[in-house]
């Protein structure tokens, strides 16, 4: 498993936001937490639609539930991702996590010794 960071950009209902995401090939699901580190909330941001409530397995193989939300839009360098579906998770430590299913559906290229993430 590898994981490099870098900036992408959220947008809401209401707004957009620039975060440090966290590319985790460890992860197939994308996760941001309820309050982001500078105390802002996800309700601030305005997600499009709320899918409901799940259980999901985490790496230290614990069950966590999670509420599954889209947004308009994320933007990652020039790459426009429309509809992504992220999973809320209360304790998480980073600001976004971008799991290997969008990574696979935008041809993402990871370099860990270059700490990069690019997409074709």
């Amino acid at each position: 498993m590898g994981r490099v960071s870098k900036t992408i950009e959220l947008f809401g209902v209401y707004k957009s936001k620039k975060i440090e995401a966290m590319f985790d090939t460890g992860a197939k699901n994308n996760f941001l937490p309820s309050i982001f580190k500078d105390g802002e909330t996800i309700e601030e941001l305005g997600f499009k639609e709320f899918f409901g409530t799940h259980s999901f397995f985490m790496a230290n193989e614990s069950i966590t539930k999670g509420d599954i939300v889209q947004f308009n839009e994320i933007r990652i360098d020039n790459l426009k991702i429309k509809d992504p579906i992220f999973v809320i998770l209360d304790q998480l430590v980073e600001d976004a996590i971008v799991g290997t299913k969008l990574m696979q559906d935008n041809q993402a290229i990871i370099r860990l010794g270059e700490d990069t993430v690019l997409f074709r």
